[in-house]
């Protein structure tokens, strides 16, 4: 990661963890020598919440180094409340949309079936022709769509949880094997020194 990246990365990091009272967590510009263990996707996703964009670098907040298992391990249940709490965030937003939208098609459904009955030698109108007036009708066309994307950032966000809890696993996986590894070298090199005497 670039310096210049680095930056904003802490910058929006910073802007979400006011949002969320939550510290902001001291990224470190990675050493050359990592070796990339896991890296589920290289994703970003903004998110409007309370008037201001917020961009999501989860593909990178994902990532796991095998020279960085104590920093991910100390870092794991913080990240992972706080993208839960962001989860929560926009399932309210869409749940408010949802009712919204109701709402907005309940009085439709009055103006348009008082206003398709106004005329004197007209039959009462059918349901399939006061929802057809309906789904014409451009603000409800707008609110549909605005659902359609706030219900995808949702959709994602809740793959996003479930990766990190995927991380955890991977994160207490990696450090067993990690461990196992320096047991046996320390057996063998134990084995050897005794050896030598």
């Amino acid at each position: 990661m670039t310096d210049t990246k680095q930056a904003k990365y802490l910058k929006t990091l910073g802007e979400l963890n006011t949002l969320t009272k939550h510290p902001t967590p001291k990224a470190k510009i990675k050493p050359q020598s990592s070796e990339l263990v896991q890296l589920p996707f290289q994703k970003v996703i903004t998110i409007h919440l309370s008037g201001v964009d917020y961009t999501l670098k989860y593909g990178e907040d994902l990532e796991i180094y095998e020279d960085m298992l104590d920093e991910h391990l100390a870092k794991q249940p913080g990240f992972y409340a706080f993208y839960n709490k962001i989860l929560a965030l926009q399932k309210k937003k869409v749940d408010t949309l949802k009712l919204e939208i109701k709402e907005l098609e309940a009085r439709l459904f009055l103006v348009i079936k008082t206003k398709l009955s106004s005329s004197p030698d007209r039959k009462p109108p059918t349901l399939s022709e006061i929802e057809a007036y309906s789904t014409s009708e451009k603000g409800l066309k707008e609110k549909r769509r605005e659902l359609l994307d706030e219900q995808y950032i949702l959709d994602v966000l809740w793959g996003v949880k479930d990766a990190w809890a995927q991380r955890k696993d991977s994160l207490m996986t990696i450090s067993a094997n990690k461990r196992r590894e320096w047991d046996t070298e320390l057996f063998l090199n134990k084995r050897k020194h005794e050896r030598e005497k």
